[in-house]
C-alpha cells in the first residue's frame, strides 16, 4: 500500500510505507556504499524531517558541518560512530557544524534519521557529537515506559529525543508541546482519530497544536524528536517542563 499523507494546519501524517527517495543531500550529508533511503516526512511538508536508511554492510553516512542537527536511531543491526558500537536502539546525534561518520556493521543496519531545521533551532554553536548505545528508561503512569536519550541539556545543540512504549488501548488525552516535534512509530500502531499510523509511519506536529492518540491492539512504541527544550500542557493549565517530567519518573514519581 502506498504512503498516505495528510497536511492539516500544523499537522502532517504519514501513515505507512515510506516511499523511496534520494539521499537528503544539500545539508552536508553524503553516502558511501549501498544505501536505500525512504522519506517519511520531508521538509517541504513540515519544518522538521524524518528518513529511514537501510545500509548494506560497511556502508557509511558522512555528516560534514551541517546547518541543522541530525539524529540517528538504530532500528536493527549494528552501526559504529568512531570507536563506539551502536546496537539496536542506540542513538547518535551530530549537531550543527559537527563532522562525523556513521558506519554500518558487518551485517548492515537500518536507521531512522531526524533532520532539524536550521532556521528555527536555538541559536547555539553546535559542533558536538553525542553517541549513546542506550538511553535511560523509567516506568510511566499506567502500562507505559519511557526512555530518554537526548534531554536538551547540551549547551551547544539543545536536541531532544525520547522513546515511549504503551500497552494496547492506552489513551493519551489531548495535550500540546511548546516545540515542533516529529514522532516515528517503531512498534505496533498509533490510532490518531480515524487514521491508523503503522510502524514505519510518523507524525509531524507543530508547536502548540493540540492532539491525542490511542495505542493500537498490538501496543505502541514511538520516538519523539524536538530540536529545543520542550514543555507540555493541557487546555487551562500552564505548560510544564518535559525534562522535569522525566526526572520525576526516574525518581519514581509519575508526572501529573
Amino acid at each position: 500500500m502506498k504512503q498516505r499523507e495528510v497536511a492539516l494546519k500544523k499537522l502532517f501524517v504519514a501513515e505507512r510505507d515510506p516511499g523511496l527517495a534520494a539521499n537528503p543531500a544539500g545539508d552536508s550529508v553524503s553516502f558511501v556504499g549501498d544505501i536505500v533511503s525512504h522519506v517519511v516526512i520531508a521538509k517541504d511538508d513540515f519544518a522538521l524531517s524524518l528518513w529511514r536508511h537501510d545500509l548494506a554492510p560497511e556502508a557509511e553516512i558522512w555528516i560534514e558541518r551541517p546547518q541543522g542537527d541530525h539524529v540517528f536511531y538504530v532500528l536493527g543491526g549494528e552501526a559504529r560512530v568512531g570507536d563506539v558500537a551502536l546496537p539496536a536502539q542506540g542513538v547518535a546525534c551530530f549537531a550543527r557544524s559537527a563532522n562525523g561518520v556513521l558506519k554500518a556493521g558487518a551485517a548492515g543496519v537500518s536507521v531512522l534519521h531526524y533532520v532539524g531545521d536550521a532556521a528555527t533551532r536555538p541559536d547555539r554553536a553546535g559542533g558536538c557529537v553525542h553517541v549513546l548505545p542506550q538511553g535511560r528508561t523509567a516506568q510511566g503512569p499506567g502500562e507505559s515506559s519511557h526512555t530518554l536519550y537526548l534531554d536538551s541539556g547540551c549547551s551547544n545543540c539543545a536536541v531532544w529525543l525520547h522513546r515511549s512504549d504503551f500497552a494496547a488501548g492506552y489513551v493519551v488525552h489531548p495535550h500540546f508541546h511548546t516545540e515542533d516535534e516529529v514522532i516515528a512509530v517503531v512498534d505496533g500502531t498509533l490510532q490518531f482519530g480515524t487514521r491508523t499510523v503503522e510502524a514505519g509511519g510518523g507524525l509531524g506536529i507543530g508547536e502548540r497544536a493540540v492532539y491525542g492518540f490511542e495505542a493500537g491492539e498490538r501496543g505502541l512504541g514511538f520516538l519523539n524528536f524536538r530540536q529545543a527544550d520542550p514543555s507540555y500542557g493541557r487546555k487551562g493549565y500552564e505548560p510544564k517542563s518535559e525534562r522535569q517530567a522525566f526526572l520525576d519518573m526516574f525518581a519514581g514519581r509519575p508526572p501529573v
